[in-house]
């Protein structure tokens, strides 16, 4: 299995010295029935994932192992001991009917670290978007392998044509995991804002209501809807 990232954490028991916790997130992978899967873990061997499935594509994989992994420390006796960056949620998303709205806003590259390099597709999304007339269109959502800058933080990028027309969109964060979120999180932003206010996609095309939500540092992921 490859791994898409991993993040150390920090624990404090009720006696001794504080100890690290390692986060891995491997990446999803399709198997030969068209499901996808993706596995995690928490190292020293605390627990190992089995395969999991329920992702609709690689995007959404990904974020519900992310999503797991907070799950399974929050049932744990590492709950509320545990932290990165100081953030009792570890900087891993939630599940939530709330909020309805972001933080996230879009930026674009104005000095870049790694200018004029070819970055690798992590990953691609076909949304629905209606055109001029209302008929729903294909538009790509292309979210790019993260990676370390020189300055020290990590960087995200993605494209969303034709909704956002200047390149260089991005996230950032502190290591691959928040910068990935965040970029998904300013696309679904962008998305979002960009929709008309009536306007419901068909069921052929995806859109980017399971992406998360950032207030502040946080990330939510709001529950499905039912009708």
């Amino acid at each position: 299995m490859d791994v898409f990232a991993t993040r150390t954490l920090t624990y404090t028991p009720d006696h001794g010295d504080d100890s690290e916790i390692v986060l891995c997130i491997f990446k999803p992978f399709q198997t030969t029935d068209g499901h996808w899967k993706c596995h995690f873990s928490f190292d020293p061997p605390i627990y190992q994932a089995t395969a999991r499935g329920g992702g609709v594509d690689f995007l959404h994989t990904l974020l519900v192992s992310l999503r797991m992994a907070r799950t399974f420390l929050e049932s744990t006796v590492f709950h509320g001991r545990t932290q990165w960056q100081g953030m009792q949620d570890c900087g891993l998303p939630s599940s939530t009917d709330q909020p309805t709205s972001s933080d996230a806003r879009c930026q674009v590259n104005v000095e870049d670290d790694e200018n004029g390099a070819t970055k690798p597709v992590l990953a691609t999304r076909t949304l629905g978007y209606p055109d001029e007339n209302g008929i729903e269109r294909e538009v790509p959502l292309t979210v790019f392998e993260p990676f370390a800058t020189k300055r020290g933080y990590w960087k995200c990028e993605f494209a969303l044509e034709p909704i956002l027309h200047a390149s260089g969109q991005y996230g950032v964060g502190a290591d691959c995991i928040e910068a990935f979120l965040d970029a998904l999180a300013k696309a679904r932003a962008a998305y979002e804002n960009a929709l008309p206010p009536t306007w419901k996609g068909s069921d052929d095309l995806l859109d980017c209501a399971d992406l998360p939500i950032k207030i502040g540092r946080s990330f939510h992921i709001r529950r499905a809807q039912t009708p």
